[in-house]
């Protein structure tokens, strides 16, 4: 299966908002990640070394030149909805043991909710990513959201002594780039001179050739992304089989509420005396497999049916007739039935006080 695969979520709430680069729309150097062992959102746990947020950079470049994944979204939560982005993701580097990004917001009124510090915690997507051609590429940014409690806690936390508690190894708080950093950053200098570091950013012309991908179809082309969370009963969960359960709970309840009223419909033909009982046994299995406007029809094929003669009194040679008041009584049973199937298809009372039927039968009632 192409596209995202097993993505995973980790935040900060970045509290000591550095002084970037600003300008316009574009926000510079801020970081989204940092090395270290998180568990995130999914309750995956793993432990993310230098070398993964290097990964991540140039798996960012490769994809984005490549076009395969050329926008990547900065959104307001965590969802895979478009209505919730923005702003995009520009470029990202690795410096020190922190992830920077910058990116670019899609509105004024957006890149305001930002300079007035609203959107404090941020999320990084990140995961693998799997191309059309099969080739696949772990770890990916895939997107970045602001949250409210994020998975990875502290960062530019200050404690009570006055340390900084940005890792566990207490790094310095000045591994922050420059306000305008070179297209390349310098690589850290090691403790021993082992071989130089590659360059955290490729330079503006991609020395590696762009991988080969079908010409994209759609918004994603043929990528299928799974999503990551739902929202059941107002409960974020992300149990798949939990919300499958759901989905055929909801969707028993409304076949089983259809074929209530639908079967009650039918009874009360029966019971009106507009059709006979084995009539009656057939139409229950008929109006199963009809869809809603094939059921609309047929109920309205009956509306105001008077009872069949079959059911008639009928003079047998005994020189009696039928009561006046035993067809008006009749006549009441049979309004009484179409108007309890209408109730059963939960109309209104006011729509139903225009049915005919409805009329009908508060005139005969009164009229006793």
């Amino acid at each position: 299966m192409t596209g995202i695969q097993g993505s995973t979520q980790f935040g900060f709430s970045d509290l000591d908002l550095a002084v970037a680069a600003d300008s316009g729309l574009q926000v510079r150097d801020q970081k989204i990640f940092r090395v270290g062992t998180f568990t995130s959102m999914n309750h995956q746990t793993r432990v993310w070394t230098s070398d993964d947020l290097d990964l991540a950079v140039e798996n960012f470049y490769k994809l984005r030149d490549a076009n395969i994944v050329p926008n990547v979204p900065l959104r307001e939560d965590h969802t895979q909805s478009i209505k919730d982005v923005v702003g995009y993701i520009t470029n990202v580097r690795r410096f020190g043991d922190f992830l920077f990004a910058d990116w670019e917001f899609t509105s004024q009124a957006d890149k305001e909710k930002w300079d007035a510090k609203k959107w404090r915690n941020r999320s990084i997507e990140i995961g693998a990513y799997i191309a059309n051609d099969g080739t696949k590429y772990d770890p990916v940014v895939l997107g970045l959201a602001f949250v409210d409690h994020p998975a990875v806690e502290g960062l530019y936390r200050i404690a009570n002594s006055g340390e900084d508690m940005a890792t566990d190894t207490k790094t310095p708080a000045a591994q922050v780039p420059p306000a305008d950093p070179p297209a390349t950053p310098p690589a850290e200098p090691p403790a021993t001179p082992p071989p130089a570091e590659p360059p955290a950013e490729p330079p503006a012309e991609a020395t590696q050739p762009p991988v080969q991908q079908p010409e994209p179809v759609g918004a994603h082309g043929n990528a299928q992304f799974q999503v990551q969370s739902f929202r059941l009963d107002g409960v974020e969960v992300n149990d798949y089989a939990r919300v499958q359960q759901h989905i055929t709970e909801l969707e028993t309840f409304r076949t089983e509420s259809i074929d209530s009223a639908r079967a009650a419909f039918v009874d009360g033909l029966v019971s009106g005396k507009v059709i006979t009982g084995p009539q009656g046994v057939a139409f229950h299995g008929l109006v199963k497999t009809m869809n809603a406007d094939q059921f609309t029809a047929f109920k309205t094929g009956f509306e105001g049916m008077a009872p069949a003669n079959l059911f008639g009194k009928h003079d047998l040679g005994q020189g009696g007739t039928p009561a006046p008041g035993d067809a008006a009584e009749d006549r009441i049973s049979i309004l009484q039935g179409i108007v309890a199937n209408h109730r059963a298809t939960g109309i209104s009372e006011d729509d139903l006080a225009k049915k005919s039927s409805f009329i009908e039968l508060q005139t005969l009632t009164s009229s006793k």
